[in-house]
This record gives structure tokens, sequence and C-alpha cells, in this order.
């Protein structure tokens, strides 16, 4: 397995993005932050490579599902979690491929979990295809 992997965090309350950046950070994953829907497109298009992101489904400047299409334009099979306070939020999103719901919790052990699993499955299957700026979607990974 991979020796760390890079993690964008989309949410548009910046407490919320700096926890979970900090969180994350402390067991040893790259974690960047984005707080509107123009900045996520922006990273991933241009930015380092990205393993997963964690979306807000409230996330400012588009609904959750036209985020994660957007992203999917950007990298095809680029694991999403959805992270939310409900599933009905979340809508249709998460009919999309390679996306989860996490519940919104003070306790981040559902979300931490859920992190290490998608990440382990999709470097064990050789699935997940990484935003690269010059290549994204290329199936580089």
């Amino acid at each position: 397995m991979k020796a760390f992997f890079t993690i964008l965090i989309a949410d548009r309350n910046r407490n919320v993005r700096e926890l979970l950046r900090r969180e994350l950070a402390a067991d040893g994953y790259q974690a960047q932050t984005a707080g509107h829907a123009g900045e996520i497109a922006e990273r991933l298009a241009s930015g380092p490579p990205v393993d997963l992101v964690i979306l807000d489904d409230d996330i400012a400047g588009a609904d959750c599902a036209a985020m994660v299409r957007k992203i999917r334009t950007l990298a095809r099979t680029l694991p999403v979690i959805v992270h939310g306070h409900g599933v009905e939020e979340a809508g249709e999103a998460l009919s999309e491929k390679f996306t989860i719901f996490v519940k919104k919790s003070e306790d981040l052990t559902r979300l931490k979990a859920a992190v290490a699993e998608v990440l382990r499955h999709f470097q064990a299957d050789g699935n997940a295809v990484r935003a690269f700026p010059d290549r994204a979607g290329s199936g580089r990974g």
C-alpha cells in the first residue's frame, strides 16, 4: 500500500475544513482544503494529485450531485465521500459510481474508517484514477 495519500477536503465551513485537515494529517494523510465548488475544480484541474475527495453535501457554489458530476469530468474514478447530515441532502450524488455517504458527526471515527477503507480498496484494486493536473482522468494512478 502507498505510504501516503492526498485527500481534498471540501466543506463550506472553514472550521470543519480545518478540523478534518488536522485530524487526517495526524493520521498520516496529506490534506488539502477547498471551500467552494470553483476551488474544488481548480485544485483537481491544476493542483497536486488527489486520491480522494471528502465533499460537504452543502458545498457552496453547486449542488452536491452537480459537483460529483464535475469531479467525474476531471477524474473519472476518483473516489468521493459525501459528508453530510443526511442521505436525503446528498440526493442524486449517491447514484454516481465511486461515491459513498458518511453522516457528519462530532465523532470522526466513522469518517476516518471510511477514508481508510476507500483508499485501501482503491489502492488494492488499482481502480483509482488520481486527478493529475496535466492528465486528469487519464488512468494514471
